[in-house]
């Protein structure tokens, strides 16, 4: 039997974290408690993953393994209360695509200031090596990339929020 995985959002991310599942062969529901733009709903269709929107239907969303928690839901909404109470772990999209990067490195790079510079010249100086993809929004991109996936991948994160991971960490950390 396969590991039960609810998405809560279908926005970019969202949709990006049920394709890597399903490629993964997770069981994938995804709730967007909102519209769905249609270019999500016909790939979630032609991907045969499973969806719903306009609300969370809790008993499709409480029997989940784990829940991965797009960013833009509050951790105070009651669909998240409901399921901080069943007991039922929550992960950010980072949280997953880490625990699919394979071999590939990760750089991340915080703070206040710099950020932008700091990143174009590391992408600079490993594009010179002809090693590097570069993945500004790694909640975005890399759960798409992952489908596709590029050999020594380094990625580089500009600002990350730390909520809802467990076991991601990068390689590299430089602190401005």
């Amino acid at each position: 039997m396969s590991k039960r995985i609810v998405i809560l959002g279908a926005g970019e991310s969202g949709v990006g974290t049920a394709l890597l599942c399903k490629q993964q062969g997770y069981d994938v529901f995804v709730s967007d408690g909102g519209k769905l733009k249609a270019h999500y709903q016909k790939e979630l269709l032609d991907n045969q993953i499973e969806f719903e929107y306009d609300g969370h239907t809790p008993a499709k969303i409480l029997n989940a393994d784990e829940v991965m928690k797009s960013p833009g839901i509050s951790h105070a909404a009651e669909i998240v209360k409901q399921i901080t109470k069943q007991g039922i772990p929550i992960i950010s999209e980072i949280e997953l695509a880490y625990r699919h990067k394979g071999e590939s490195k990760i750089i991340g790079i915080t703070g206040s200031n710099g950020k932008t510079t700091t990143t174009s010249l590391i992408y600079a100086i490993c594009r010179k090596e002809g090693s590097i993809a570069l993945l500004w929004e790694i909640s975005v991109i890399l759960l798409r990339v992952k489908l596709h996936w590029i050999l020594n991948l380094f990625m580089l994160l500009r600002s990350v929020v730390f909520n809802w991971m467990i076991s991601f960490h990068s390689d590299r950390m430089l602190p401005y």
